[in-house]
Parts: structure tokens; sequence; C-alpha cells
């Protein structure tokens, strides 16, 4: 653990996200370990994903099946932040340290960034709005990318078994 925020990634044999990283590792990403559960096939995609990341590990599970399995067996529970993200993410513009610093200074638990039309949303309210205000409360985060400040991580830990795939 060299950064007190990672990017948790379960991906496969493309990702979005992970493609978007590894071009700016160097500049935005490099305050941010990046932590990758490869469940795809491609070896050569993961030997990609392996140059770029802090920690990769192949397990074909899914996305919080594996961060529940990371959890108990290394560091992340040692960082301030974690950002948990499905490998579909479409990211357009912003600083994730800003939604990062406002979550600590809120005193918020968790947090997720609004979401690109482009990309695959289920609920309208995690669409970008345009218009004066730095953030806004809703009454719940898509699980898609949710970002859990050390301590939410460690209660929902503590309670998830592991067992559900993905929903909930």
């Amino acid at each position: 653990m060299d950064k007190k925020s990672c990017f948790f990634i379960s991906s496969g044999n493309n990702s979005n996200l992970c493609n978007y990283i590894s071009k700016r590792k160097k500049n935005f990403f490099q305050n941010f370990d990046i932590i990758i559960n490869f469940y795809g096939n491609d070896e050569n995609y993961f030997q990609s994903l392996s140059k770029f990341s802090t920690y990769i590990e192949k397990n074909k599970t899914t996305k919080f099946k594996a961060l529940k399995k990371m959890y108990d067996c290394s560091n992340i529970k040692n960082y301030e932040c974690v950002y948990v993200f499905d490998d579909d993410c479409i990211l357009e513009k912003g600083n994730f340290k800003i939604l990062e610093n406002l979550m600590l200074n809120h005193n918020l638990s968790l947090v997720s960034p609004s979401q690109s039309s482009k990309g695959k949303i289920s609920h309208k309210v995690m669409l970008n709005n345009n218009g004066k205000h730095k953030f806004r409360y809703v009454n719940f985060i898509e699980m898609n990318f949710p970002v859990f400040s050390r301590k939410a991580l460690e209660k929902y830990m503590s309670v998830y078994d592991g067992e559900l795939s993905g929903w909930g």
C-alpha cells in the first residue's frame, strides 16, 4: 500500500476504465494504487493490466466477491478511500481527488461520481447535472461505482459474507 486511496476494478478481457487509467497513470492516477481482479481469459490483456496495476489477481468471480476475498487477505482495509468500480465505467471529466476530499471533509461514508450518459446507467439520478453545485445527496448509490470510506468498507465487509454476487 503506497497511497491512501485505491481503485479496485473487476476487469474482463476489455475494460473502458483500465484502458483509460493505463493512458493516464503517470499523471492523474499517480495518487492512487490500482488493484485489479481479472476475471477474463486473455493472457495478453492480463499482462498489459499488470504493467500499471499495483496488484492484480486472476479470479473468475463477481466484483464484490473478489473484493471480499482480497479485503480478507490483503491491505485493502488500510486505505482511506476505496473506489470499487466496474470495468465499463466511462469517465468524462472531473478529478477523483475532489470527490474523495468532499467525502472526507463532509464526513460521508459512501459516495459515487456522477456517471456518463454514454455508459450503462440504471438510474437517471446518477447522471451529471449542469449548474452550480459540488455534490448532491441521493437515497441510494448504484453498486457499479461506489466509493467507500475506510470505516464504511470495514462495516460492509463485517456483514457481507461473500455469497451475494451482484444485487442489493
